[in-house]
């Protein structure tokens, strides 16, 4: 998960920061006529994903 890969100081704030390849949720998120559809929405929710952890 997103949170894991986070590190936090004795307060609690996140520091440091995270590289986060989601190219194949994307890349692979349909063969079908609908990919470019299927690509936005598996690229969305890796932004809600990420933007949750903060």
């Amino acid at each position: 998960t997103v949170k894991a890969g986070l590190k936090t100081d004795a307060s609690g704030a996140i520091t440091g920061t995270i590289i986060v390849n989601s190219s194949r949720a994307v890349l692979y998120a349909s063969s079908g006529e609908d990919y470019a559809s299927a690509a936005r929405q598996a690229a969305q929710a890796t932004r809600l994903a990420l933007n949750a952890a903060r």
